[in-house]
């Protein structure tokens, strides 16, 4: 163990000095603290661990990418070192390229599985009416829906109340976290791509606040939907709207987009297909 935390040691030594402080991660702080642990507690496997984890669910619950562009005050001397660190503001420029310059393909098979934690739900007449709303623009010309309480209209499908709700959500090997599971909300912030009414492309920023599956019964089955409820950023004014920054020492400069921390209003666009 003595040797393992020496050769520790020497790896961070060497990330900081080839890479800098700001790769220094907590989670490399933490890792100098298991040798400790093993000698008071015995071998990892033999205690309780999850209140290691639970700092981790801490730690990533801390502002992500899409808070660390709000308004930090800075005075005086302070204000060199209360600066944004190159690695998030890279990988933040990067998320908004990557899907400013990706291809709309249509859709295919839900290839994942949802994860806990979950729980069955009834849904509210608010939420009925979007899911209502959803399933017209979705099977448009196809099937007419409607919710239970609603007039019987010939040939309409009524939706079923219930829903099972999500906390997280795998698609290969990558999970995405919503607001319903407080320890994975850092990856709960997606960027979705919506064809306006005028044809034009337009990004949109959001926080998947859980995700869910529903059953309808159409004429031909049953159709189960994999689906996620996502809440929209609103973009910022004109006048805030540009960021820009520089990574490390390139000469390049970069700019990123602005949202506000507030929504907008819930509209059926809150519901997408997973």
């Amino acid at each position: 163990m003595e040797e393992a935390h020496e050769r520790l040691i020497k790896i961070i030594k060497l990330i900081e000095e080839h890479y800098g402080r700001v790769k220094i991660t907590p989670n490399l702080h933490l890792s100098l603290h298991l040798c400790d642990c093993s000698n008071d507690f015995g071998p990892l496997y033999a205690f309780w661990c999850f209140s290691f984890e639970r700092m981790n669910g801490i730690l990533g619950s801390l502002p992500t990418s899409l808070e660390l562009l709000e308004d930090r005050p800075t005075t005086g001397s302070i204000s060199a070192a209360d600066q944004f660190s190159s690695d998030e503001l890279e990988r933040f420029w990067l998320n908004a390229k990557n899907i400013q310059e990706s291809t709309i393909t249509g859709c295919e098979p839900f290839p994942g599985e949802m994860l806990k934690p979950s729980s069955e739900a009834i849904m509210t007449e608010s939420m009925l009416e979007l899911m209502v709303a959803f399933y017209n623009a979705s099977y448009i010309e196809m099937y007419k829906f409607r919710k239970p309480a609603d007039e019987i209209i010939q040939d309409s499908i009524t939706i079923r109340v219930k829903i099972n709700q999500f906390g997280r959500c795998r698609i290969g090997s990558e999970v995405f976290g919503s607001a319903m599971s407080v320890q994975h909300t850092k990856s709960s912030y997606v960027l979705a791509k919506f064809i306006t009414s005028d044809e034009e492309v337009n990004s949109y920023s959001g926080q998947i606040q859980y995700f869910f599956k529903h059953t309808v019964d159409l004429p031909n089955g049953q159709m189960e939907h994999n689906l996620a409820y996502i809440c929209w950023y609103r973009p910022a004014s004109m006048s805030e709207s540009r960021y820009y920054f520089h990574i490390d020492d390139e000469d390049e400069s970069y700019n990123v987009k602005l949202w506000k921390s507030k929504f907008y209003d819930e509209s059926c666009d809150c519901i997408i297909p997973v």
